[in-house]
């Protein structure tokens, strides 16, 4: 009986050990099975300090740091990363004086530097550290970013396959 007792202890025991290796298998590997991690915003660096939005003629620019790189082999050579990018992260933006809110992501991604209000695109650098959007600043609505202001900007990051998941967090842009 004691034995019997044993093995159901190490059966147990076994059943554990596999749920809990199952459980550390994450989402959080690219999907060509490699191993290597998605890219992962530096959400630190984001919060340390104001978060600088480069303004100039009617195009803007805003960096998203990543403390973890987008591996190389989570962007198949097929890949337009800014298309991708463009429909994973929302970047929603409220001016901290009067209160409007635009989101900076939801116009029209196109090629090249954006042209007209509602316009973006989405860049990765050859590093894939460092993701830039850039937009043309103005809405369809007529809302600007203004560099004697200051806005909060929440940020989120949706399910996709080449950058962690994100909650909605809140940081401070300036203009400059």
């Amino acid at each position: 009986m004691l034995r019997r007792g044993y093995s159901n202890m190490n059966k147990l025991l076994l059943i554990l050990f596999c749920a809990v290796a199952l459980a550390a298998c994450s989402s959080d590997t690219d999907p060509g099975g490699s191993g290597d991690l998605k890219g992962t915003v530096d959400i630190k660096q984001l919060t340390a300090g104001d978060w600088p939005v480069s303004v100039s003629d009617g195009v803007s620019t805003v960096e998203v740091p990543f403390s973890n790189a987008v591996p190389e082999s989570a962007l198949a050579a097929e890949v337009d990363p800014g298309a991708e990018i463009a429909g994973a992260v929302f970047l929603n933006v409220k001016s901290d004086e009067t209160g409007a809110t635009a989101n900076l992501t939801d116009g029209e991604l196109v090629d090249g530097d954006p042209t007209g209000p509602g316009e973006f695109t989405w860049e990765l650098n050859d590093a894939r550290d460092l993701a830039t959007l850039t937009f043309w600043n103005a809405t369809g609505e007529g809302l600007t970013l203004k560099t004697d202001r200051t806005y909060t900007a929440q940020i989120a990051i949706t399910k996709n396959d080449f950058i962690d998941t994100l909650l909605a967090t809140n940081v401070t842009l300036q203009p400059e």
